[in-house]
């Protein structure tokens, strides 16, 4: 098995990574970020690809000269959300992995299966950990989800009021009330529920503490 030494990264300093490449590529203040646009203005052409998932079980991965992101086109065509972290997770093994991808041959979905099957299961696993909490710190900038979480907090608040009053526990309603907020940024963001739930509990600013 083909192990690819991949070295551990705290939640913050994937968070540091995404928001300095949002910083160098003049994309801080976006909202949503336009995730497409600035993996078309890297050089990296996308590149649409009929049931892709369904042959190598990802909506997409990157080449290994980051020339070439390949999506499966049915995400792409009707699932903006999934496009959209699909991309900003290839972006992130472009920014965390570059060196990593380099070293490897990887340029058509053949390639990518084979590559599967070399490598051990910890370093497929970390990688695309990785990859993945990219993606959230980078569509959903830390900076922007505070502002957005406080500003719809009184309609989530007003929820909140309503479980108290009929003697809820807050351990009973906290995850009710995250799933509200979430179906209120997510919109903005352009990102699903569900990432945006995780982002909401990945926050090292403790956000679900300001629920009441």
């Amino acid at each position: 098995m083909q192990n690819l030494d991949v070295q551990w990264l705290s939640d913050e300093k994937i968070e540091k990574a995404a928001w300095d490449f949002l910083v160098k590529n003049n994309a801080e203040s976006d909202l949503p970020v336009d995730v497409e646009l600035m993996a078309e203005e890297l050089g990296l052409d996308i590149v649409p690809i009929p049931n892709l998932q369904r042959a190598i079980e990802v909506e997409g991965f990157c080449t290994s000269d980051f020339t070439r992101i390949y999506v499966d086109e049915g995400v792409m065509t009707s699932t903006p959300v999934r496009y959209r972290f699909t991309l900003a997770h290839e972006l992130g093994h472009f920014v965390l992995h570059k060196e990593i991808y380099e070293s490897i041959q990887l340029t058509s979905i053949d390639e990518w299966k084979n590559l599967q099957r070399a490598l051990d299961e910890n370093s497929y696993q970390r990688v695309e950990f990785q990859g993945y909490i990219f993606a959230g710190f980078f569509l959903v900038p830390e900076k922007h989800l505070e502002v957005q979480f406080d500003k719809h907090l009184p309609k989530v608040n007003s929820l909140v009021k309503q479980a108290i009053t009929l003697g809820i526990p807050r351990s009973n309603y906290l995850e009710n009330a995250v799933d509200s907020m979430a179906g209120f940024l997510g919109p903005i963001f352009n990102v699903s529920s569900e990432v945006m739930v995780r982002r909401i509990n990945r926050s090292s600013l403790r956000l679900t503490q300001r629920i009441e």
